[in-house]
């Protein structure tokens, strides 16, 4: 952990507040003696961040917070019943209210 003069805290404390935010931990001495230590909230998301970071100093991490489905695994539609929704397609959500009437700019040009 990182230790900080209470003088340079004083001197750069949005840019201390900033790293703290990111997840970084800081021990603020006074004299060189250690009087306070300022660590970030708990939260899962700080924790998945810190855990992530210490993974690649020994891993190589791909994009890991959006991972995608194997697409090897879906059976193309074609193949399936009609009556099975198709699994990409059936994660797609619209609202959208058929009943409800067009503004005036949702018109086409020509229907004006």
């Amino acid at each position: 952990m990182e230790t900080i003069a209470v003088s340079e805290l004083r001197a750069s404390l949005m840019h201390v507040l900033r790293r703290i935010e990111s997840g970084e931990s800081l021990i603020i001495t006074s004299r060189g003696r250690q009087i306070a230590r300022l660590v970030p909230p708990e939260s899962p998301a700080n924790k998945a961040r810190q855990a992530l970071k210490k993974l690649r100093e020994t891993a190589i991490i791909k994009e890991v917070l959006s991972p995608l489905e194997p697409v090897a695994d879906l059976v193309p539609h074609s193949k399936r019943g009609r009556l099975e929704p198709h699994p990409v397609m059936s994660q797609i959500r619209l609202h959208y209210d058929p009943v409800e009437p067009l503004a005036e700019d949702e018109w086409p040009e020509t229907s004006r």
